[in-house]
């Protein structure tokens, strides 16, 4: 009878242990990979929990400021539709006080652009002139705000306007869409609100860098 031959792993590790010099160039394969997975996940981990930090702290201070514009201006923010039904509309007489009054309150919060959907998605008001009028019909998170939900989202803008009308480039931005809620609890439009988290987001980069070379000097001491 033939003997099976060992494992090819199994004669590494037997050489290994046989030989200090080489084992010892295994315990350190095994410790710089290792270090190297904490260190990565530990940094996704900081990452992640502080961009949801960023993001559910933009979308309160959203939709309260929202809330806020609707109790001061509903009487210049609601109107009828076709079936006479309340929905949100801006009349013409009432645009340049209401534009006037939203950049006014708006410009020290950070907030860079608002727009007001009707029930039909359209933009009935906007600090961005440009969209009024227009339909965003392929908007899932507009679609939720409409049906009750808040929904918000980071992205990266390559150039935006603020509201004094300055081009910004590179901006980090907080979107978040939530409804409108009439007198019977039902929505009747919707607020999207986009708030510049820019100096917020490079805090957390910094945080995050330094909180990963402590734990690496940690690691490496240890």
């Amino acid at each position: 009878m033939h003997d099976t031959p060992p494992l090819k792993g199994k004669n590494t590790l037997l050489g290994a242990v046989r030989s200090p010099a080489r084992l010892l160039r295994v315990f350190t394969l095994i410790s710089l990979v290792s270090f190297v997975g904490i260190i990565t996940l530990a940094g996704a981990g900081l990452y992640f929990i502080y961009r949801g930090h960023i993001i559910d702290d933009a979308e309160e201070n959203a939709v309260r400021i929202g809330r806020a514009i609707f109790d001061q201006e509903q009487r210049f923010l609601l109107a009828a539709d076709r079936d006479g039904r309340q929905t949100i509309g801006v009349s013409p007489q009432a645009f340049l006080p209401l534009d006037g009054r939203m950049r006014s309150y708006l410009r020290p919060l950070n907030i860079m652009k608002v727009k007001f959907f009707d029930r039909t998605r359209k933009i009935v008001y906007s600090t961005d002139h440009s969209l009024i009028g227009k339909i965003d019909g392929d908007n899932t998170a507009l679609v939720l705000a409409l049906q009750g939900s808040v929904v918000s989202k980071i992205v990266k803008k390559g150039a935006m306007l603020d509201l004094a009308g300055e081009k910004r480039y590179d901006v980090d931005v907080v979107e978040t869409y939530f409804p409108i809620i009439d007198g019977n609890q039902e929505p009747i439009g919707a607020f999207e609100i986009y708030v510049d988290v820019s100096q917020a987001f490079g805090h957390i980069m910094r945080v995050s860098f330094l909180s990963l070379a402590i734990l690496s000097a940690v690691m490496l001491a240890a």
